[in-house]
């Protein structure tokens, strides 16, 4: 009876049938150390918590932006002004509820944010010394969709047309008809704006023109750069994301839906894999889903940069992973919570020296961390779907042993201290009744101390992941049993010509790392 090592890491690789390969990684995602015990792990993704201010509003975030250690959110309506730790104050009202909105600051002496949500602009010195105040100027646009800032000017893009405009230098409340430009390379509207590398990308809903500054002495000082088209635009102005010396955006053309691409410099490459394009091609062909919703935040968690472009109608979270990928391997996972709904989070603002994100359904600002092992207070389901083996003559094998090798004895006591129980019968319905990704096979007893032995469930597909057997379950270490292994024994799984797929899920508030696994089977005669 060989055992062998069983590559049980990996990422997001969910082919349109579980037959060719049903690769998931739900709130687990891949790292990598040359060094290591094994040069590839699983990491567990960062929980949230509520930071608890008071935003007033029933509706949900639309925009954060940090400016020099100040904080500017809109949520719903509201506009909110946060200096530090302090609690934020409104500072003004738009006269929109729901829909994008994008926010930019410039270099005046006193500096100024500007505000557009698709009907209106606003301006407001940083100061505070003059209130949120609305853009009156006549050659301001009249469907402000988007803004951005470069050289002095902001620029803002006029939307269901293909023109933009800009400010006079660093004064964001004048504007002059001989300083306004248009997108015509091909037909089409402008539909974002953004700047990189001192480029101003111009999109539209089928390509991007790159636009750089000419100098001086010029009505328009910014002149198209001739030498750059990227060939494909965006369907959603939300997606669209600088930061970090990059640009991401979900691309398309005049033929469909393209794969997400990210810029550097001014070279657009693809980074989604050809499952998640397929996935997202979806979504186009469902009337009542589509992916004009999607929204991307750029993060920075412990050295790692994540692109997380999420869809509130599909009810999808994607996660890519900008610092591990490489062009042949682009890294992605997905996020979901416990009823297998996309992440809560949809706008992102580094204060203080820490992340946060702002709820696309409801006010509440959230602090993010790696050290947060719940969605404030909800368990977070983390689990692994891993690639199919088969024999290469396609023989019968019966697996009787599979050894998940895991950080084993890191229950502290703080972590048992939290205040939701994990499989309580609650928990039990809400699994029950989730999709199938998420569902126990049946209703488990309730657990004495499962909060000092946690447990991790594998059930196992013998036809290429269309379908899985009963959860078993197998106990992690105790506090401080280190040495402790995760062991499924005399397990008896036959498969006969199709592929071997284990699935496994955890839902404890304990650090979930997967440093590896391995199997025993038997080569069976025909």
């Amino acid at each position: 009876m060989p055992t062998d090592n069983y590559e049980i890491v990996g990422s997001y690789n969910n082919d349109r049938i579980p037959n060719i390969d049903s690769e998931r990684s739900i709130n687990l995602f891949e790292y990598f150390d040359a060094n290591g015990k094994k040069p590839k792990i699983l990491m567990p993704t960062s929980g949230i918590k509520n930071t608890n201010y008071d935003f007033g509003s029933n509706f949900a975030f639309r925009a954060q932006y940090n400016f020099r250690g100040t904080a500017y959110h809109v949520v719903g309506d509201r506009v909110y002004r946060q200096v530090g730790i302090a609690a934020p104050i409104q500072i003004g009202t738009l006269t929109t509820t729901t829909g994008y909105v994008a926010i930019s600051a410039n270099n005046a002496t006193i500096p100024e944010i500007i505000i557009v949500d698709g009907e209106k602009g606003y301006i407001y010195k940083n100061d505070g010394s003059i209130p949120l105040t609305m853009i009156v100027d006549v050659n301001f646009p009249g469907q402000p969709i988007d803004v951005t800032f470069l050289d002095g000017f902001f620029v803002v893009a006029n939307g269901n047309t293909n023109l933009f405009v800009l400010s006079q230098i660093n004064d964001g409340s004048n504007y002059t008809p001989l300083q306004q430009g248009q997108i015509n390379s091909h037909p089409g509207n402008i539909v974002a704006c953004r700047t990189l590398h001192r480029f101003l990308f111009l999109f539209s809903e089928n390509y991007v023109e790159i636009w750089q500054n000419a100098g001086a002495g010029t009505n328009l000082p910014f002149r198209r750069n001739n030498s750059y088209l990227i060939e494909v635009g965006t369907p959603a102005i939300g997606s669209v994301t600088v930061g970090f010396d990059m640009l991401f955006f979900l691309s398309q053309d005049n033929d469909g839906l393209g794969s997400i691409i990210k810029v550097t410099g001014t070279n657009a490459l693809p980074v989604s894999n050809i499952p998640l394009d397929y996935e997202m091609a979806q979504f186009v062909q469902d009337p009542l889903v589509g992916v004009s919703d999607a929204r991307g935040i750029l993060t920075n968690e412990n050295g790692l940069i994540f692109y997380r472009l999420n869809f509130t109608k599909a009810n999808k979270t994607y996660v890519y992973d900008a610092t591990l990928s490489t062009p042949e391997k682009p890294l992605w996972h997905e996020e979901q919570t416990l009823h297998g709904n996309r992440h809560p989070g949809q706008t992102h603002l580094f204060l203080n020296g820490r992340n946060h994100y702002g709820s696309f359904d409801s006010p509440i600002m959230y602090h993010v961390d790696d050290s947060l092992l719940s969605n404030d207070g909800e368990a977070i389901p983390r689990i692994r779907i891993a690639m199919p083996t088969c024999p290469p003559g396609y023989q019968r094998i019966r697996v009787d042993r599979f050894q998940l090798d895991l950080r084993q004895g890191d229950l502290t006591q703080n972590v048992r201290s939290l205040e939701l129980p994990l499989l309580t019968e609650d928990i039990l319905d809400i699994l029950t009744e989730a999709s199938d990704i998420l569902m126990i096979d049946s209703i488990l007893p309730p657990y004495v101390d499962y909060n000092i032995q946690p447990v991790v469930f594998l059930s196992i597909s013998k036809d290429g992941g269309e379908s899985y057997g009963n959860e078993i379950r197998a106990n992690m270490g105790k506090i401080g049993q280190r040495t402790f292994r995760t062991v499924w024994r005399k397990l008896g799984t036959t498969k006969r010509g199709q592929a071997f797929v284990p699935r496994i899920k955890f839902f404890h508030q304990t650090p979930f790392y997967v440093l590896g696994a391995a199997w025993s089977y038997d080569i069976l005669p025909e």
